[in-house]
């Protein structure tokens, strides 16, 4: 019972790392895998699980969208209020060596 409820993260890995088969390709044959696993070892019905993986698709992709909305908004808001000409100032007053400037961007 565990292995057949592995059987789909087990799928990925095996598709996505020998195989080398794409992630758009690979994700859609593991989700039939859960879905078939689901329906006739677990005795689920086919509604409920039909709700289970809308309702996965949505928890999946929420967190996703919420931070790329926000990663857009902030980014439009620095440059509505030029305050990304105050950070380039800002940084480029630091150091001269763009290696420093790498390493205090990516710490920051």
């Amino acid at each position: 019972m565990f292995l057949i409820a592995l059987s789909p993260i087990l799928w990925l890995i095996i598709a996505l790392s020998v195989l080398k088969i794409a992630a758009y390709k690979a994700c859609p044959i593991a989700l039939v895998i859960a879905l078939a696993a689901g329906i006739f070892v677990n005795d689920m019905t086919i509604p409920h699980a039909v709700e289970a993986t809308l309702e996965g698709v949505a928890l999946a992709c929420w967190p996703i969208l919420l931070v790329i909305i926000a990663a857009i908004f902030t980014y439009n808001l620095t440059l509505q209020t030029k305050a990304m000409d105050t950070i380039k100032k800002m940084l480029t007053s630091v150091s001269n060596d763009r290696r420093v400037l790498i390493l205090l961007i990516g710490w920051v």
